[in-house]
């Protein structure tokens, strides 16, 4: 929310394939610099704004997020979204039958 425009709509998508949850957070922000998209995920990065807008962060939500999407045996991933935006994606397995 916080890199989307004032206004500006977040989608939540969610669909099942192969055994897997697949969840995606899809926004109409500026969207990542080409060849910053991997680190993004890594501790304490993050992308300088040209606009105002203060943002605040210590740059680990990400970091964080992939730790834990990995320890579920997922992943976690970041498109460009078309038209402008970003997509950020992860899956995680779906539980198997408790009985």
């Amino acid at each position: 929310m916080k890199f989307s425009p004032e206004g500006g709509t977040i989608d939540i998508a969610a669909q099942v394939t192969g055994g897997f949850a697949r969840i995606e957070v899809r926004d109409q922000g500026p969207g990542v610099p080409e060849g910053f998209e991997e680190k993004i995920f890594e501790p304490f990065r993050q992308v300088e704004s040209s606009d105002a807008r203060p943002r605040g962060g210590s740059g680990l939500g990400l970091a964080i997020a992939r730790a834990i999407v990995r320890e579920h045996g997922g992943a976690i991933g970041y498109e460009p979204r078309p038209g402008g935006g970003s997509i950020f994606w992860f899956t995680v397995p779906l539980a198997g039958d408790p009985s």
